[in-house]
C-alpha cells in the first residue's frame, strides 16, 4: 500500500472533518472512499463515450477497414 501525503487549506480541512464526523468515517476512510468513487465513475463514463462514438461510427470504420 502507498501513503500519499496531500495539502489542504485549513477551511477544506474543516469541512472535511465534518463531513466525515457526519458520515461516521475517519477523514481518510471519507477520502479513500471519495477517491475510488470518483476513479469509478469517470472508468464508466470514458467506457460508455467510446462505446457511443463506436456504435455511432461502426459504418465508417467498416468502410475504412
Amino acid at each position: 500500500m502507498v501513503t500519499v501525503s496531500l495539502k489542504v487549506s485549513d477551511a477544506q480541512w474543516a469541512r472535511l472533518q465534518s463531513l466525515a464526523t457526519e458520515y461516521e468515517l475517519s477523514p481518510e476512510q471519507l477520502l479513500a472512499m471519495s477517491l475510488d468513487d470518483w476513479m469509478i465513475d469517470r472508468e464508466a463514463e470514458f467506457e460508455a463515450i467510446a462505446e457511443r462514438v463506436l456504435t455511432k461510427n461502426a459504418e465508417l470504420y467498416d468502410r475504412l477497414a
